[in-house]
């Protein structure tokens, strides 16, 4: 009721409204928000590397990358942040269904399990871990993602927890095995994403 009276009177009062200048005369940089991404990136910059899970005796040292392409549920293409060429990255210990290829039609859920990870991931900064194998028979680099520490940051088990992709043990890089396994029995018995959507 106030604001009514308020705008009613200020259309009647008659005359110009007064202007306030100094807005015209701010700097527009100094009353912008900073952007979310810049702060997103300077909080995966400042994890600690130390609580990230890894696999025991890992094959390399943790990796600063920009997601730049999601291929599909379990693979994409990342800048690394400290220099060289991009490279092709394959989710440890989980699978998603495949994208239509050489013929084959798409599995069930393909596209939405690709999309859930272009919406964690892609354009963002992430951590990769690595297990004991570091690439596979198609040359991509074998690893585990992290948007953040524990497990709602852990992007692999993210993927199966919301029923976007299974547990998929691979020989070498085995430690969470456990964890894919209990994360994929959840989403089953709850009958999230592909488990809800397909036969």
């Amino acid at each position: 009721m106030t604001l009514f009276l308020l705008v009613t009177l200020g259309c009647i009062g008659g005359g110009d409204a007064p202007t306030d200048d100094s807005k015209a005369d701010s700097d527009p940089q100094e009353t912008e928000a900073p952007d979310p991404q810049e702060l997103d990136d300077e909080r995966v910059r400042a994890l600690d590397l130390s609580q990230l899970p890894a696999e025991g005796n890992p094959c390399a040292e943790p990796a600063l990358v920009r997601v730049e392409t999601v291929i599909d549920g379990d693979t994409a293409w990342v800048d690394p942040q400290a220099g060289g060429a991009d490279f092709k990255v394959r989710l440890i210990g989980i699978d998603a269904p495949e994208l239509s290829h050489n013929g084959d039609p798409a599995e069930c859920y393909s596209s939405e399990s690709g999309g859930y990870l272009q919406d964690l991931m892609q354009g963002d900064l992430v951590w990769l871990t690595f297990g004991n194998q570091c690439t596979d028979s198609y040359d991509r680099t074998l690893a585990y993602a992290h948007k953040d520490i524990g497990e709602t940051g852990f992007v692999n088990r993210v993927m199966v927890r919301q029923g976007y992709a299974w547990a998929y043990p691979f020989d070498d890089n085995n430690d969470f095995k456990k964890d894919f396994q209990a994360d994929e029995d959840a989403a089953r018995a709850e009958g999230l994403g592909m488990w809800g959507a397909c036969d």
